[in-house]
């Protein structure tokens, strides 16, 4: 067993664990947050790490997608991440099979 102690900023800290338990082998546990009282975006994150033993699930996820035009198109992803990097900026990645390419 790991524990894993983070300190820093809370929306990078969630979304740095949201991607390494997206991306890795190891499933977290035992979560505690302790917010700094002189500044509550400063935060210390702890978890206990386990490897994860069991065949990973794929899901199957629709992404809609609109351009600047208007036009709309979907796309089914499976194993999805969806980090999103700041307000505006967000990466999708996942894989798409296509029988008939």
């Amino acid at each position: 067993m790991i524990r894993l102690l983070i300190e820093g900023d809370q929306t990078q800290i969630e979304n740095f664990i949201r991607s390494f338990e997206n991306l890795t082998n190891y499933q977290t546990y035992s979560k505690s947050i302790l917010t700094n009282k002189d500044n509550f975006s400063d935060v210390r994150f702890s978890c206990y790490i386990r490897s994860r033993h069991l065949p990973k699930k794929h899901n199957l996820t629709n992404i809609s997608l609109t351009c600047a035009n208007g036009e709309q198109f979907q796309i089914n992803l499976t194993d999805c991440q969806i980090v999103q990097i700041e307000p505006d900026k967000t990466i999708i990645c996942g894989k798409n099979y296509d029988i008939f390419a």
